[in-house]
C-alpha cells in the first residue's frame, strides 16, 4: 500500500514503501569418500522449483502533496502536484484508493462519501476528498474504506488530480494546518472464466435480443464529459451528481434476418427526451439542453444495429452470444433540442449542430456491445469483452 500526504494550509512530507521479497534456497550435499581398492559411485537429484505469479506492484509519483490555503467551504479545490500512479508489475491490476479523516491542532475533521454539500446536510467538521483526471473529470469520491478507482495494464500510467472540499463555515481548523492521506492499493486483476450459455441463431432469439436491447422504457445515465467543447454533465467543471437521464421508449422494435447469415438487423422507434435537462458549457456560457424527439417534424428518432450470432472461443462452435455493432442513430431535428438558462442561451444557433452528434453518439453506444446469457429477454445481459 502506498500513501500519500495531503494537507491544508502547509503541506509535510511523509513517504512509505512496502515490498514483498520471495526466495527460495535449497541445498543437497553428499560426501563421497574412497577407500584403497573400492570403486567410487555417485548418484544425482533432479529437482525443481514452481515460481508463484508476479505480485501486484504500484509506484507513485510524490509521496506530497499540497492544497495550498483554502476557507472553509471550499469545493472541489485541486491539490499540487499531480499523482501519477504506475503499476510496475507485468499483470493487470485493480487500482483501489481510500482516505483518512483530517486532523491538525485542537481541530479534526471527519472524511464524508456523500453528495451533500455546505449547502445542504454536510454540516460541520466534515469534508470531501476525492480524485478526478487533470482535466477535472470525476473519478471517485473517497471514503476511509477502500474503493475501486480503475485498472491498469502492465507498466501502464494514470494521472491523477486530488481534490478537496473544506469543512464548513463554523467548523474547527480554522488557522489551522489540517493533515490527511490519500492510500492507494494495487492488487492483481483476476479474469474468471467465462462460461457462456448457447444461444441458438433463430429468429426467436434474435427477436428476444432485440427486445433486450430496445425495451419499451429505460433510462441511462449522461457521461459527464468536462473536457468537450461544449462541455457535457460538468456544471462548473464539475461532473454532475448525479448524472442527468436520458429517457428513451422503444416502440416497434424488429429482427430481420440477412439472408444466409447468422446476422440479423435489428431497428426501433425511439421515443427520446430529458427528464430534468442536461447541463452544458458552450462558448462559455452555462446552459441546459433538453431533448424531446417529439418536437420536430418526425415524433421519434430512428435506431438500428447488427445483431451477429458469435461462438466463443471455438468459432466453428455452436454460437453462445451476440455482438451488436454498427449501431446508428438518425432521424435527430434541429427542433428537438432546446437550450435554456437566459438571452444568451438562446442566441447559441449554431448548438443543436453540435451536440445533435454527441446525443447520436452516446445512445449508438447504448446499443452497442456483446450480449450473452440465456436466450430470453429477462435473463440476457451485457458481457464483457471476449479475448
Amino acid at each position: 500500500m502506498h500513501a500519500v500526504q495531503g494537507s491544508v494550509g502547509r503541506s509535510g512530507r511523509r513517504a512509505r514503501r512496502s515490498s514483498v521479497v520471495g526466495l527460495i534456497g535449497a541445498t543437497l550435499g553428499l560426501l563421497l569418500g574412497t577407500t584403497p581398492g573400492m570403486a567410487a559411485d555417485n548418484g544425482a537429484v533432479d529437482a525443481v522449483v514452481t515460481i508463484e505469479a508476479a505480485a501486484a506492484c504500484i509506484e507513485l509519483s510524490t509521496s506530497s502533496i499540497s492544497f495550498g490555503t483554502l476557507a472553509l467551504g471550499t469545493e472541489n479545490a485541486a491539490g499540487t502536484p499531480g499523482i501519477t500512479v504506475t503499476n510496475c508489475g507485468e499483470a493487470n491490476a485493480t487500482i483501489l484508493a481510500s482516505g483518512t479523516n483530517a486532523s491538525g491542532t485542537g481541530a479534526a475533521w471527519n472524511l464524508v462519501d456523500s453528495a451533500a454539500t455546505c449547502a445542504d446536510t454536510l454540516g460541520t467538521d466534515n469534508y470531501h476528498l476525492g480524485l478526478a483526471t487533470p482535466a477535472g473529470a470525476q473519478i471517485a469520491t473517497l471514503s476511509t474504506s477502500n474503493k475501486e478507482v480503475g485498472t491498469l495494464a502492465g507498466a501502464a500510467t494514470v494521472d491523477h488530480s486530488a481534490r478537496i472540499s473544506t469543512a464548513c463555515p463554523g467548523s474547527s481548523g480554522a488557522g489551522q494546518t489540517m493533515s490527511m492521506q490519500i492510500n492507494y492499493i494495487a492488487t492483481n486483476e483476476v479474469t474468471e472464466p467465462i462460461v457462456l450459455e448457447e444461444i441458438p441463431a433463430t429468429q426467436q432469439n434474435a427477436d428476444a435480443a432485440a427486445a433486450f436491447l430496445a425495451p419499451a422504457s429505460r433510462d441511462y445515465d449522461t457521461p459527464a464529459n468536462c473536457a468537450s467543447s461544449p462541455s457535457v454533465a460538468c456544471p462548473g467543471g464539475v461532473p454532475s451528481n448525479p448524472l442527468p437521464k436520458v429517457h428513451i421508449e422503444a416502440s416497434g422494435v424488429s429482427a430481420v434476418q440477412v439472408p444466409a447469415t447468422v446476422r440479423w438487423t435489428m431497428s426501433a422507434a425511439l421515443d427520446v427526451s430529458t427528464p430534468t435537462g442536461i447541463p452544458v458549457t458552450y462558448s462559455g456560457v452555462s446552459c441546459t439542453a433538453s431533448v424531446d424527439s417529439g418536437l420536430g417534424a418526425s415524433p421519434t428518432f430512428q435506431g438500428s444495429g447488427d445483431l451477429n450470432f458469435v461462438s466463443y472461443p471455438n468459432p466453428a462452435g455452436p454460437t453462445n452470444y451476440i455482438a451488436v455493432t454498427n449501431a446508428n442513430i438518425t432521424g435527430v431535428e434541429t427542433a428537438d433540442v432546446s437550450l435554456t438558462g437566459g438571452l444568451a442561451c438562446s442566441v447559441l444557433s449554431s448548438f443543436a449542430s453540435i451536440f445533435i452528434p454527441m446525443l447520436q453518439d452516446q445512445i449508438e453506444a447504448y446499443l452497442e456491445g456483446n450480449i450473452c446469457g440465456a436466450p430470453e429477454p429477462a435473463v440476457f445481459m451485457q458481457c464483457p469483452a471476449l479475448p
